[in-house]
């Protein structure tokens, strides 16, 4: 397998980790972040520079329902994605592998990578911040302290999140 099928395949098992947001420190997460990263480690492996990127958007933009949504009590919405240095163009190129394919009938626009060009993000970003100012980002919302925060007050919003799409991949 060469090195830019080796890419779209590693880009599609990470895509097709079902998304979910954990409701807690024990469990695990496959939201934006952790997928970001995962993909990040796989892309690494296989000698390509990652690098991650935030974003703000709003929730209300997604096909989630507006009842779901009014139960988000962090209306700072952040998302995270990768960027991948593509050796062959010298450039950075988008690479989100959030929403999972047995999304696709809820609406989501399911990201697909040749290895070369830009996905495009998951979200509709209302501001994309550089990289330095990702990196701060990223530090300041990794704490466990905040983790904890973030969780507790919005644990109907997981939970009805989670549930939903549960649903979606059903049909």
């Amino acid at each position: 397998m060469s090195l830019l099928e080796r890419r779209k395949a590693a880009f599609k098992f990470i895509r097709d980790i079902p998304y979910k947001i954990a409701p807690n420190l024990e469990t695990q997460d496959y939201c934006c972040s952790t997928k970001a990263e995962f993909l990040a480690d796989l892309m690494n492996n296989l000698g390509l520079k990652t690098r991650f990127m935030i974003c703000r958007f709003e929730w209300d933009a997604t096909p989630i329902p507006p009842s779901i949504i009014a139960l988000d009590a962090d209306k700072d919405t952040t998302h995270m994605f990768t960027e991948v240095f593509i050796p062959e163009t010298q450039q950075w190129v988008i690479c989100d592998p959030t929403w999972d394919a047995g999304l696709r009938n809820a609406g989501f626009n399911i990201a697909e990578w040749d290895g070369l060009t830009s996905t495009k993000i998951a979200v509709n970003p209302t501001h994309i911040f550089s990289s330095a100012e990702s990196e701060e980002l990223i530090k300041s919302y990794s704490t466990p302290e905040k983790l904890v925060e973030y969780l507790e007050s919005n644990h109907l919003f997981i939970a009805a999140v989670n549930s939903w799409l549960c649903e979606q991949r059903l049909f």
